[in-house]
């Protein structure tokens, strides 16, 4: 294991620096100037020495067989990477149970997905396991996003290399506690795709990049804002009833949408092996969650196009990384 401390201000040296005097036989650490975490992954593929780097972010955390099962999916050796299960673990929290429920029925069922469409666009940085050699020839992890793990995935896709999702290898990460904290991350995640799909508009409908450019990247660029469109709808409806005293009109559209959501929510958590119950939060998620979202797709997409400068937004940790004992 290689730990890259990438001029943190925090105490990540001096444990990287004790972890390694403690298992000398399995973890190595370095110390570098702090050029960005695009230039740590770099430098940490570079120290690596096997055919399989796996990638692991430093608020995420791995179960026991996380790993056998990452590497097991190289078998196939048309497979030059392979995203795992990114799931919540703090879970206290209404806001954070929002979070765990958008990432089991959203992010990863989307990748799921994709991946078996052949068109994946993000590994996330939490969990990812590459081929040494093919990440090399594409340059590694670039800096010209703030969302590097979406870039990278997007330049090894174009190549046609073959990219996987595992669902049964899983990481748990740490989501943010506070709306103002969670505004920050989802506006990096938001400004970042608006950087890679600029950087690879030449794959957007275009045929020649197969799937990838006809239905992956086409997706990534037109979804978020049919989620916008969806929340104005529903807030128009809301005000439409408030005017003209039609409740009907707004129960009608409100049953719809959560009973479209709440049977993708009982699929995905089956899927998953979740907490069924969760299924009853997705009731409520178009009252205010999914406008949360829309709220930042907007308010990035006009601090986009202003030009304003992008900066990755470091969050607060509380060190609620934990993963079940199981």
């Amino acid at each position: 294991m290689l730990i890259v401390d990438d001029g943190s201000k925090d105490k990540t040296k001096k444990i990287g620096k004790t972890l390694a005097k403690k298992f000398p036989e399995i973890v190595s650490f370095y110390s570098k100037p702090n050029e960005g975490k695009a230039s740590a992954l770099n430098y940490g593929i570079l120290q690596a020495s096997g055919e399989i780097v796996v990638s692991i972010d430093a608020d995420s955390m791995f179960l026991r067989d996380t790993l056998r099962k990452l590497v097991l999916s190289f078998c196939d050796p048309e497979i030059v990477a392979v995203g795992g299960n990114v799931k919540v673990a703090n879970r206290e929290k209404i806001l954070n149970k929002h979070q765990a429920l958008e990432y089991i029925t959203g992010l990863n069922l989307q990748r799921r997905t994709f991946a078996w469409l052949d068109c994946m666009q993000v590994i996330s940085g939490a969990i990812g396991a590459f081929r040494k050699k093919e990440l090399l020839t594409i340059g590694g992890y670039s800096s010209d996003t703030i969302v590097e793990d979406m870039d990278v995935t997007i330049s090894l896709a174009r190549y046609k290399h073959k990219i996987e999702y595992n669902s049964k290898a899983m990481a748990y990460t740490e989501a943010p506690e506070k709306i103002r904290d969670f505004l920050k991350q989802r506006s990096r995640w938001t400004l970042g795709g608006f950087q890679v799909l600029k950087k690879h508009r030449d794959l957007i409908f275009n045929p020649r990049f197969g799937k990838l450019g006809l239905i992956g990247m086409p997706y990534f660029m037109i979804f978020p804002w049919i989620d916008v469109l969806i929340s104005v709808l529903l807030v128009f409806t809301v005000l439409r009833v408030a005017v003209v005293g039609n409740i009907d009109y707004l129960a009608l559209f409100y049953l719809a949408i959560s009973s479209l959501q709440a049977g993708l929510t009982y699929y995905s958590l089956r899927m998953d092996q979740e907490d069924k119950r969760l299924t009853l939060l997705s009731l409520f998620e178009s009252l205010w969650y999914s406008h949360l979202i829309s709220f930042v797709i907007i308010k990035a997409g006009l601090y986009y196009l202003k030009g304003s400068p992008l900066s990755w937004n470091k969050l607060p940790r509380l060190g609620k990384n934990y993963a079940p004992a199981t």
